[in-house]
């Protein structure tokens, strides 16, 4: 069996590949494409864990066990950590573990990175991102991927891992600026908004959210749990991994929907989307993702074949 860590997931499948791999997952989920059963969420003493299973209907079979421990962050450790098992489906052989915190971040930013080139004005520059956790970074990778972003502003509580975050990307991205905002400058005059925080409740105010601006909310994973303020989506396309998925835990689009800001036949799905799927200059997109089990299996079958065709150095 293979063993693939961070470092080797981000020198095998970069993220511009990555974001190619998401569409072919979208589409199969969309096209209810193999057998991907709901999310099991088991609440443990501080935190929570995730356990996700997905089956392509042909070569691969997959789990990936992840936990969220909130009060990580407070003393240096990852909030998000997991693992992801590939196993061959026709003779059950296990044939990939991987880093699963790595694997997720990078299908996860795939996702944004997918949802952005569909919906967000091609001229898009400012970027406000919400949040410095695990996913911020490769949040950035997928955006600038896509998009000729020259400005970032980033919104977190934290001030210290705030600047360290900024100071790490500018030297990644020396050509764009970066500053520390508060939530109302961070979205005034945004052409992308990115929330990746673990928040119950809204980081933003919907009604200050501009026309033309598209937004990637992916922090909030539980029914419980929301990112935006629900009243956006009256004013928004929304756009979701999964309808039956986001309808049981999409905490932000629960609500929206109980409160009839949105109706059921309004929200589509990302596999079903084309290219350049945005109607209007001064339209407001939301993508919002409670992760899927599609895109991880997708990935690490996408790993698996590089890292056969070129073994990870040791």
């Amino acid at each position: 069996m293979l063993t693939l860590s961070a470092a080797d997931i981000a020198r095998l499948l970069p993220m511009a590949d990555a974001i190619e791999v998401a569409a072919d997952a979208f589409r199969a989920i969309s096209r209810r494409e193999g057998l991907y059963p709901a999310r099991i969420r088991m609440p443990l003493e501080h935190a929570d864990a995730l356990v996700m299973p997905g089956y392509d209907g042909a070569a691969h079979l997959g789990v990936k066990i992840a936990t969220v421990h909130t009060k990580n962050v407070a003393v240096g450790k990852p909030g998000t950590r997991a693992s992801y098992l590939l196993i061959d489906a026709n003779d059950g052989d296990p044939r990939l573990l991987c880093d699963g915190t790595a694997l997720t971040a990078l299908r996860t930013g795939a996702a944004s990175g997918l949802a952005t080139r569909r919906l967000a004005r091609a001229d898009a520059k400012t970027l406000a991102l919400f949040g410095v956790g695990s996913q911020a970074a490769a949040q950035l990778e997928a955006v600038f991927a896509v998009r000729p972003i020259s400005k970032v502003r980033v919104v977190s509580r934290n001030r210290e891992r705030a600047e360290y975050f900024i100071a790490a990307m500018r030297l990644r991205y020396p050509r764009a600026t970066f500053e520390r905002c508060d939530a109302d400058a961070a979205i005034a005059g945004a052409d992308v908004i990115i929330t990746a925080t673990s928040s119950s409740t809204p980081v933003l105010d919907g009604q200050r959210v501009e026309p033309g601006t598209h937004v990637n909310a992916i922090g909030s994973y539980r029914p419980d749990m929301r990112e935006l303020d629900p009243a956006l989506f009256q004013r928004a396309r929304v756009i979701v991994d999964e309808r039956a998925t986001a309808l049981a835990e999409a905490g932000e689009v629960i609500e929206a929907l109980r409160n009839g800001f949105i109706d059921e036949d309004r929200i589509v799905e990302l596999g079903e989307l084309p290219e350049n799927a945005r109607t209007g200059p001064l339209e407001i997109t939301v993508f919002k993702t409670v992760g899927h089990a599609a895109l991880d299996l997708f990935t690490a079958a996408e790993l698996l074949r590089r890292a056969t065709q070129r073994p990870p150095s040791r």
